[in-house]
């Protein structure tokens, strides 16, 4: 019962953030593990443009620093799926 109350308060969250900024926002929670050893797009956008709006920053866990240790297959789809947009 307690996790699915916290995801209701995300989602409550993510919606006054919306409003109040006239903009589409993301709020996704991630498990710790996916924080220390996930090394994929997701985790190096989180590191580099991730903003924490309250409880801990764990932005420094997160183990990927830069694009070259991604696998090549997230590298290559990532350059493809900005070819076509």
């Amino acid at each position: 019962m307690d996790a699915s109350l916290n995801v209701l308060d995300i989602k409550e969250k993510r919606k006054i953030l919306e409003r109040k900024l006239k903009t589409k926002i993301s709020a996704k929670p991630l498990s710790m593990h996916r924080i220390k050893y996930g090394k994929d797009l997701l985790m190096l956008k989180t590191k580099t443009e991730g903003l924490v709006l309250s409880g801990n920053n764990y932005l420094d866990k997160i183990s990927i620093k830069n694009v070259n240790e991604l696998p090549v297959d997230d590298v290559f789809s990532y350059f493809f799926s900005g070819v076509f947009i």
